[in-house]
């Protein structure tokens, strides 16, 4: 059969913009950091000074940003090395059991190919395909598809989508 590729992980890039917001704590903190000996001496909340609270607010940007960026560097690597290495499963069949994820999210979009169920959604971070049919994704029930993931049921990652032309 004839199939056309939707999604393919290793012809993406890693979406950056989760951990990207650390930076602005990391930013901020730097500045307080700076201009610490020109804050008041006082009111900082349970910390006992103002070098204590730039400290904690300065180590929570840095840590925020270092351990996201880990999170969704090490998913996507990961997501691509299985896709190239052979050890991504596929499953080729119908789509059935068809679950669209709302517009306004609060849920996931779901459905079944060959036993194997997927689901993700539009606010997911990590790699994968995350395009649901409510924002524009391809999937519908009955569709003829097939896909290399990677996980265990309930637990799936799309790493190749291809839709029967």
């Amino acid at each position: 059969m004839d199939y056309s590729v939707v999604y393919d992980v290793a012809q993406e890039t890693p979406d950056i913009g989760f951990p990207a917001f650390g930076l602005i704590f990391v930013a901020l903190g730097a500045l307080l950091w700076r201009y610490r000996d020109q804050m008041p001496a006082s009111g900082y909340g349970p910390f006992r000074s103002r070098k204590a609270f730039v400290s904690v607010f300065l180590g929570f940007g840095i840590l925020w940003t270092s351990i996201a960026s880990l999170g969704v560097l090490g998913s996507y690597f990961g997501a691509r090395r299985s896709l190239s290495d052979g050890t991504a499963r596929v499953v080729e069949g119908v789509v059935q059991d068809f679950h669209a994820m709302p517009y306004s999210g609060h849920d996931t979009e779901r459905f079944t190919v060959g036993g194997v169920r997927f689901a993700y959604s539009d606010y997911s971070v990590g790699a994968g395909f995350n395009n649901t049919s409510s924002h524009g994704g391809p999937i519908r029930e009955g569709l003829l598809v097939r896909i290399h993931y990677t996980g265990s049921q309930g637990r799936t990652t799309i790493l190749q989508l291809e839709i029967k032309k």
